[in-house]
């Protein structure tokens, strides 16, 4: 059975991505059940997209340190 989703384009996936993100987002894809063969193109658009509005991505423990450090 395909998941149900309004997000079929890569366009639109992306900007489902990039319309709720904010500093300290964590983005999680599940690319096993996109039958587009588009997944690459997903997270391509999102990383361009949002590297543009100046995000960076970091991994989870430094996210994790980031908040730590920042609670000090």
């Amino acid at each position: 059975m395909e998941p149900d989703t309004n997000y079929t384009t890569v366009a639109d996936k992306v900007n489902n991505a990039v319309e709720g993100v904010k500093p300290g987002s964590i983005i999680l894809l599940h690319p096993m059940y996109d039958k587009t063969g588009d997944e690459l193109k997903v997270v391509e658009g999102i990383l361009d997209a949002l590297s543009k509005q100046g995000y960076r991505f970091v991994t989870v423990n430094e996210l994790l340190q980031y908040d730590a450090d920042a609670a000090e």
